[in-house]
């Protein structure tokens, strides 16, 4: 069994009209995956059910967002969320779960991916043009906890590469990810980035590093973003990443969740 899960936070019909294509072309192209769109509610469902020792800060992250509106809760949410959803066992025999952001539109099946056993990539050296150089290696998924990319080398200023929780692979139940669902409670009084988002992704990968079989793909690969790059999407490329919803902007507010 091969579970793939999205988050929208509320009805399925607010979805834009490329979003809710995504979603359709999400299970169009994984008809092997079990494919769910999860909601507010549902989610707090789940995690009161199997997880209820995650509950208090998740009440107290919705709480935030209802008294001041400010959308970096809901990027919070949203990271805490998809965390426990890929941590946890959905049924029995699961091979996999998956997340993606609804603003990924899929370019092939995840399967397809897997069954490459091998990466093609570009050897990245800038964030406008994807150079010639190919890089291949070959990957044993049998021996893979996890997998996931940065989003167009974008590391920070003299630190390591900053990877991207937008589009995930991994194994059900591997603790890595009830861990970072922990640090992310200590530290949700931090912004989205230093308690559940990439910044806190990339420091625990890094932490781990010894203990964790992660393979961090080519962001042009996995997760491809457009409105970063100056050139077209490479035709091996499994998704794009339009990244559209920008929790950095405040004015951009969502009053149907309060």
């Amino acid at each position: 069994m091969r579970n793939l899960h999205l988050i929208w936070l509320v009805d399925e019909s607010s979805l834009a009209d490329e979003d809710a294509a995504n979603l359709g072309l999400w299970k169009q192209l994984n008809q092997d995956f079990t494919v769910k769109l999860w909601h507010l509610a549902e989610l707090s469902e789940f995690i009161e059910k199997h997880h209820e020792w995650a509950l208090p800060a998740w009440n107290e992250i919705i709480t935030e967002y209802w008294r001041d509106g400010k959308k970096a809760h809901l990027a919070k949410l949203s990271d805490f969320a998809r965390y426990l959803l890929i941590y946890h066992t959905h049924s029995e025999n699961q091979e996999w779960n998956c997340y993606a952001d609804i603003d990924m539109t899929p370019m092939r099946s995840i399967s397809d991916f897997i069954d490459d056993a091998m990466l093609i990539g570009e050897n990245v050296k800038s964030t406008l043009v994807i150079p010639q150089g190919v890089t291949r290696r070959k990957i044993d998924y049998t021996r893979v906890d996890f997998l996931v990319s940065g989003e167009n080398y974008n590391a920070r200023p003299g630190s390591r590469l900053q990877s991207t929780n937008a589009f995930i692979l991994s194994r059900p139940g591997h603790p890595f990810w009830r861990d970072m669902a922990k640090k992310g409670i200590r530290n949700r009084k931090n912004n989205v980035l230093k308690s559940f988002g990439t910044w806190a992704l990339s420091d625990e990968m890094h932490r781990q590093k010894d203990s964790i079989l992660a393979i961090h793909v080519p962001f042009h690969y996995w997760n491809f973003c457009p409105t970063q790059m100056a050139c077209e999407p490479p035709p091996w490329c499994c998704a794009l990443h339009r990244n559209a919803i920008s929790w950095k902007d405040d004015s951009l507010k969502h009053p149907w969740l309060a």
